[in-house]
């Protein structure tokens, strides 16, 4: 591999290495945020958190690359370790990310939020959208649930099903038209 594609490979994973505590973090606050202001609704990512374990895994590829960029000898101790570290971060996520789904769902229920599984999880990898009032869950909204959430957690905890119902019917027709 040439030096370009190498420094090129170190410069991503060093964002990627400084980014995952961030998005982990962001994750996080705006959850807590969120339930802080009592929205009508918002969106949870159980899974995020998790990532800031691949930190350690990103970090130590970043080294090895720019060890190999600068054409330093990598030992083969230092590349089994790597392998282990991969490993060991896999099977941690693997128990953590259950157990932080848990405790987050569990804990936002508490707090009187509903799961509305007709504008979430309709792909892989998409936010579970979370609502204060279980009425304001409409089947028919997932095509235009992106912009139905962004309204609903700007109005007041005073929105009647009624009003979700006409925003809803307003953002489908927008839809159609495009």
């Amino acid at each position: 591999m040439d030096r370009v594609k190498l420094f090129c490979f170190f410069a991503l994973f060093c964002v990627l290495t400084l980014l995952l505590p961030y998005a982990t973090f962001s994750e996080v606050s705006q959850v807590s945020t969120a339930l802080g202001e009592h929205v009508l609704a918002f969106r949870e990512r159980s899974f995020s958190p998790s990532l800031v374990l691949a930190t350690p895994v990103f970090a130590v590829l970043t080294y090895l690359l720019w060890l190999r960029a600068t054409h330093a000898q990598v030992s083969d101790r230092l590349l089994s370790g790597w392998f282990k570290l991969c490993g060991v971060t896999l099977v941690l996520m693997l128990i953590a990310t259950p157990i932080y789904t848990y405790l987050i769902e569990h804990h936002i229920s508490a707090q009187g939020y509903t799961l509305c599984s007709a504008y979430g999880r309709g792909t892989i990898g998409s936010a579970d959208i979370w609502l204060a009032n279980e009425s304001h869950c409409i089947k028919d909204g997932f095509p235009v649930r992106n912009e139905l959430v962004d309204w609903l957690s700007q109005q007041p905890s005073d929105t009647s099903a009624q009003q979700v119902k006409q925003k809803l019917a307003e953002l489908l027709e927008a839809d159609s038209k495009r």
